[in-house]
C-alpha cells in the first residue's frame, strides 16, 4: 500500500527531532522556545517583581519580546545545530534536518507562549496578590525554567561536538574564554536607562551580553584567522546528507 504524503511528511518530521541526527532539530526548537520564554516572560517578570519597570509594561512588552526572543533563538539554534551537528551528518544534511523540524515550530511556540502568558501574571501579583495567580505564575516560571534547561543541555552537547571537531580547539577555546571574561567585566555594573530610572547590569545580563560579543565578534574573527592558517578541506556530500567514508 502506498504511503500517504501526510504520513511521509510526519515521519520525516519525527525523524528530524529523534535519535542522534535529530539533535539539529531539537536544538532549533529548544532555543526558539527558550528564547521566547526568556525574553517575553522571565526577564520582564524579574524586572517587574524588582520594581524596575511598571507592571503594565510587562503586559505590553511580553508579546513583542516573545517574538523577538523566539526569532533570535530560532536563528542561533539553527546555526548551532548545523555547526554542532553529529559526525554522521554533513552540513547539508544538518540543514535538511533543521528544515524538517520546523513542522513542530508552531506547536512548540504555542506551548511556550502559554508559559509566557502565565509568567506575565507576575504583573498582577504586584498590585493584587492572589493565591491562584501565585500558583499559576509559579508553575509557569517552573515550566519556563525547564524549557530553558532543555535548551542549555542541547546547546552544551552541540558545543562539545563542535569542539571535538575543531582542530584548533586547544588554542581557540582558551582565547574565546578570555574574550568572554573581558567582555563580562566590561558590561558588569554599567547602567541602562528604563522607564523607572536606570538599571544596573548584573552578573546574569553581563553574562548574556558577554556571550553575544564572544559569539558574534570573537568567534568570527578567530575562525577567520584560523581559516587563513588552515584552508578549508573538501567535503563529500551524499544524496541523503549523511557522511560517507
Amino acid at each position: 500500500m502506498r504511503s500517504l504524503p501526510a504520513y511521509r511528511l510526519t515521519s520525516r518530521a519525527l525523524e528530524a527531532v529523534s535519535g542522534v541526527n535529530g539533535a539539529c532539530g531539537r536544538i532549533l526548537l529548544s532555543f526558539s522556545a527558550a528564547g521566547g520564554i526568556a525574553g517575553g516572560g522571565l526577564m520582564i517578570g524579574v524586572f517587574t517583581l524588582t520594581g524596575k519597570v511598571e507592571p503594565g509594561f510587562q503586559l505590553l512588552a511580553a508579546p513583542v519580546l516573545f517574538i523577538l526572543g523566539a526569532l533570535g533563538g530560532l536563528f542561533h539554534g539553527c546555526v548551532l545545530g548545523v555547526a554542532g551537528r553529529p559526525r554522521s551528518l554533513t552540513a547539508m544534511g544538518a540543514w535538511r534536518y533543521c528544515g524538517r523540524s520546523l513542522l513542530f515550530l508552531v506547536p512548540v511556540l504555542g506551548i511556550a507562549w502559554v508559559i509566557t502568558s502565565g509568567i506575565s501574571l507576575t504583573a498582577a501579583l504586584v498590585t493584587h496578590p492572589r493565591l491562584m495567580w501565585i500558583i499559576a505564575a509559579g508553575g509557569s516560571i517552573l515550566f519556563g525554567l525547564v524549557v530553558c534547561g532543555w535548551a542549555v543541555v542541547e546547546g552544551e552537547r552541540a558545543l562539545l561536538r563542535l569542539v571535538r571537531r575543531w582542530r584548533d580547539a586547544r588554542v581557540g577555546v582558551p582565547l574565546l574564554a578570555g574574550v568572554a571574561v573581558v567582555a563580562f567585566f566590561v558590561f558588569l555594573g554599567r547602567t541602562v536607562p528604563v522607564s523607572r530610572g536606570d538599571v544596573v547590569i548584573g552578573p546574569l545580563m553581563a553574562g548574556v551580553l558577554a556571550g553575544g560579543v564572544t559569539v558574534w565578534v570573537g568567534t568570527p574573527a578567530l575562525l577567520g584567522l584560523f581559516r587563513l592558517l588552515h584552508p578549508r578541506d573538501g567535503v563529500r556530500v551524499s544524496h541523503d546528507g549523511v557522511s560517507r567514508s
